[in-house]
């Protein structure tokens, strides 16, 4: 960003980011999700200097993560209209840098969208009011336990709309940042699919930089009507508040997360070495959480994803309805089932409210074709896991 009166937004956004309780424990998850922030900070780089690291920024947003294109469109459209020449070149640019990885995913894998999509939306498909809740949560002053966050929501709403009206006013990537803003929390939020943490972050990631410019703005306003010295202290008032505010929201994230991974680093990689030890190789294992279990079998068990994303014949299950469970089991017929204990015993399976069992008939079947060999419970103490996620039954084929 580039004007008078930036730094005081680039200070600002900076006090948000490296505190940020959305953004810093996913730094750390091991997905691709600092990636696509990385690109989408190299896309605004290279647009306000003209540079050609605003094509490479938008061909590396899109291939990291293909919802991206809601960032891609605004700012090619500002590029267009700040000048046509330049943007056709990067837009040529970023064309050719994309279509090998297109080109390829057509010829090896049949289509050029990601399979996920297909298996998530149908696997963790809802109501679009389960939807839109993270994001009303999340960037609107409703909710909130105590009169104190509410009150921080609230001012935080108003820098938000704020910041909207200044990017509006001005050129440059502010304008189409605003509009990724808007337009990434309405498809997401209406989309009735699940939400997990990461699909937020994106979304935080440029609602700051919305709630910086509009801090910026009050800050230049309070500096003009009252002085430089007093400029000067709102700011260090408001960084401090900020961070303040930001690592006591980050230590509570933090603390979830590390209890995840103690769940991931006891439980989980205990099941995958079992399965290593017990299952030979070639034989498979049908499961959900398939990340830590399927990394400690090892590359001899061949896993069967129940949600489908790296299984893509589950998907055609699932949409069958009820009693696909079943079918892709005697279908598939696998060597080894993992499950939740408590997926078992409540009948429900993994990914929505279907049952694994549509009667008493089909629960026999299973039982009589696969007997549990091994369960696993977490030893450790972690209230913020879900309950479900604590204990899993190893089921070995019989017949």
């Amino acid at each position: 960003f580039r004007g008078r009166g930036d730094s005081l937004l680039a200070w600002v956004w900076a006090a948000l980011f490296i505190s940020s309780s959305g953004i810093v424990p996913i730094t750390t998850s091991g997905m691709e999700t600092p990636l696509l922030l990385f690109a989408m900070a190299l896309s605004v780089r290279g647009l306000t200097w003209r540079s050609p690291a605003f094509a490479l920024g938008l061909a590396m947003a899109i291939l990291t993560r293909i919802d991206a294109v809601i960032f891609v469109l605004p700012f090619l459209i500002a590029a267009w209209l700040a000048d046509r020449r330049w943007s056709v070149g990067q837009l040529s640019l970023a064309a050719l840098l994309i279509a090998p990885w297109f080109v390829f995913s057509a010829l090896y894998f049949g289509a050029l969208l990601p399979h996920s999509i297909a298996a998530k939306t149908t696997a963790y498909g809802s109501r679009i009011s389960a939807s839109a809740a993270p994001f009303l949560d999340r960037f609107t002053p409703f909710g909130g336990a105590s009169p104190a966050e509410r009150l921080v929501k609230a001012a935080t709403f108003a820098l938000l709309a704020l910041g909207t009206w200044a990017a509006w006013r001005r050129r440059g990537p502010l304008r189409p940042m605003a509009a990724y803003f808007f337009l990434y929390c309405l498809l997401f939020s209406t989309s009735g699919g699940l939400i997990f943490p990461w699909y937020l972050t994106p979304a935080i990631f440029s609602h700051d930089i919305l709630l910086a410019a509009g801090s910026a703005l009050l800050l230049r306003e309070i500096g003009t009507r009252l002085g430089q010295r007093a400029g000067a202290f709102s700011l260090v008032a408001l960084l401090v508040a900020i961070v303040g505010v930001n690592l006591t929201l980050l230590e509570g994230r933090l603390a979830e997360y590390r209890e995840i991974q103690g769940v991931e680093d006891e439980l989980r990689t205990e099941i995958g070495g079992w399965l290593k030890d017990h299952a030979r190789p070639g034989e498979s294992v049908f499961l959900e959480p398939i990340g830590y279990i399927g990394y400690h079998a090892g590359p001899a068990v061949r896993v069967i994803d129940e949600i489908g994303i790296v299984s893509p014949p589950l998907v055609d299950y699932r949409r069958q309805g009820p009693g696909w469970y079943l079918r892709a089991i005697r279908d598939l017929r696998p060597d080894y089932v993992v499950e939740y204990t408590r997926s078992l015993e409540e009948n429900v399976a993994e990914g929505g409210s279907s049952p694994l069992f549509r009667n008493g008939e089909e629960r026999r079947w299973f039982y009589a074709h696969y007997r549990p060999v091994a369960t696993f419970e977490a030893r450790g103490h972690y209230p913020h896991v879900e309950a479900k996620e604590k204990g899993y039954t190893v089921l070995k084929r019989s017949t």
